[in-house]
């Protein structure tokens, strides 16, 4: 499996949860993703891709839901909690999650 295929797998399991993140923040979940699997079979991250199960875009895509539900209304640093989560159709709120956090974009 590619990564490339992976990442865009990811991003369609998000949108279709109504959920839209940056491409890089994509990658670099992913990417830590396949580097613990990797490191666990004590190989290279281009070897773990071969091994990595079919489902692997929605099992990440479900994942980063769940965290984005179980973040706080604050962050430590005070400042408000990111809305990862949100109705794809509803524009106000697609806008306020993407001035909430720099990665979400709006579609």
């Amino acid at each position: 499996m590619r990564f490339a295929a992976l990442a865009h797998g990811v991003e369609e399991q998000l949108r279709e949860r109504g959920v839209v993140l940056e491409s890089e923040v994509v990658d670099q979940i992913l990417r830590n993703r396949v580097d613990t699997g990797a490191e666990l079979m004590r190989v290279t991250p281009r070897t773990a891709l071969d091994y990595a199960p079919a489902d692997l875009a929605e099992i990440v895509a479900r994942a980063i839901v769940e965290a984005a539900e179980t973040l706080p209304e604050t962050m430590p640093c005070g400042r408000p909690a990111p809305s990862l989560t949100h109705a794809a159709t509803e524009p106000n709120t697609r806008r306020a999650a993407a001035a909430a956090h720099p990665y979400i974009r709006t579609v």
